[in-house]
């Protein structure tokens, strides 16, 4: 019933008659159902459970009840994952690390690692486990695990605003020109040469490398030959873009929305919106828009029904979509988490005592921070929140931040800074008990 393909033998089939009858009352019952009733407790619970008697600390570490545990706590970062080939100790580590970055008791910290880079960062990525910082003269890559530099990518480029990945072939931007690397090797394929102003996006689409620079086109290449497809050009086009159901989706001053397939190029529909719009994201069929005010507009692509989601009462700074809910940042000091289906507000987040200018969201985990020195000069904090409860669980005590450098890891966040960026790293604990 619990031994997934792929997966090693359950340990119940080890246990003998004395370990099954150790303890009366609920210890004396069927491990199979014990491992039923431990696979609704979150990781800490079930760590306390394990303390109780041998039986249960050797049913906590059943390997279908880990792999459980790992989807049930990490709905997306599992799908990136096979689950056939990790190793069960993995698995337990990443739980465990996740568990002690969460922890609200105070007395667990983490490792704080200092990456000094030779110039100052541009780009910061997280790529398949690995961290890609882009500086001005090259590319460092770090084992997200150990956080040991893997290479250096060195070409005759200067500051690298993008990078991306897809069949072992790296994608950077700088200046006017893309960068293919074989990442094996680390060394250069080709240049990509048409834009004629700075690169600032690169997406990847179904064997399509889609970019868009400040000479207010979008380009689509052939990432196998490197060959330009497409140029898109749109009139008064602002130089931003999103991906999202095989549609690219691009915006102009004069306040046009342009839809584009993201595989030939065509244009789709062109909808005219009468006022000005601060941010936008699209995702599962629908347009996420916010306005000046702070109202965000849920607008469904196929129908044209249009919601307003009303909160906020300044300009939002931020969109992410993420599990089928809405979150937003916003200068009212406050983030909120929607329902994407029915733009319902589920929750508000409160605490930060300047404008919320930065979010990241990866599985039941938020963190944010207030990037605005200026106007927010004494909240330098990062802090963690948990989005089915809406509870602020860490803050972490940070300055200089640079914007849009974080980025959040299971069990590690990581924050950039200028010519560094630093990983406060959960994995590298020893084998406490969670407090």
């Amino acid at each position: 019933m619990y031994n997934r393909v792929g997966s090693k033998p359950s340990i119940i089939e080890g246990l003998n008659e004395s370990e099954e009858r150790e303890d009366p009352g609920i210890h004396s019952l069927p491990a199979e159902l014990m491992i039923e009733i431990f696979s609704n407790l979150d990781f800490k619970s079930l760590n306390m459970a394990a303390l109780t008697c041998k039986l249960w600390n050797i049913l906590s570490k059943d390997s279908a009840l880990i792999r459980t545990l790992f989807v049930k706590s990490f709905p997306e970062s599992s799908k990136t994952l096979s689950r056939t080939n990790i190793d069960d100790n993995f698995l337990w580590q990443q739980l465990m690390a996740d568990a002690r970055m969460r922890s609200t008791s105070g007395k667990i910290e983490p490792n704080l690692t200092k990456i000094k880079l030779d110039s100052v960062l541009t780009c910061l990525k997280i790529i398949e486990g690995n961290i890609f910082a882009g500086t001005e003269h090259d590319i460092c890559v770090l084992n997200g695990k150990t956080g040991k530099e893997i290479k250096r990518l060195k070409g005759q480029i200067l500051n690298y605003t993008d990078i991306n990945m897809s069949k072992g072939k790296l994608f950077s931007s700088s200046a006017n020109t893309i960068r293919v690397w074989d990442f094996e090797k680390g060394r250069t394929i080709k240049v990509l040469s048409g834009h004629t102003a700075l690169i600032t996006k690169l997406h990847i689409f179904d064997g399509t490398l889609i970019s868009t620079a400040w000479d207010n086109t979008i380009r689509l290449w052939d990432i196998e030959t490197g060959s330009e497809l497409k140029v898109l050009a749109p009139p008064n086009y602002f130089p931003n873009f999103c991906l999202s159901d095989g549609k690219i989706f691009s915006i102009t001053e004069d306040h046009k929305f342009y839809i584009w397939d993201a595989k030939t190029g065509d244009e789709i529909r062109v909808i005219q919106y009468l006022e000005p719009i601060k941010k936008f994201i699209s995702a599962k069929g629908k347009l996420f828009i916010a306005l000046k005010k702070g109202v965000i507009h849920l607008l469904d692509i196929e129908t044209n029904e249009l919601k307003k989601l009303e909160g906020h009462s300044k300009s939002v700074t931020a969109l992410i979509e993420s599990q089928g809910k809405l979150f937003s940042a916003s200068k009212d000091r406050t983030i909120r988490i929607w329902d994407v289906e029915t733009g319902k507000g589920l929750r508000t987040l409160e605490g930060h005592s300047g404008q919320v200018t930065h979010i990241n969201v990866l599985d039941k985990n938020l963190i944010s921070y207030s990037g605005d020195l200026i106007f927010s000069p004494k909240d330098k904090a990062i802090r963690l929140w948990d989005i089915e409860t809406g509870k602020e669980l860490r803050k972490f005590e940070t300055s200089n931040i640079s914007r849009d450098r974080i980025g959040l890891e299971i069990g590690k966040i990581i924050i950039g800074s200028n010519d560094s960026f630093f990983i406060l790293d959960f994995n590298q604990k020893p084998q406490d008990p969670l407090k």
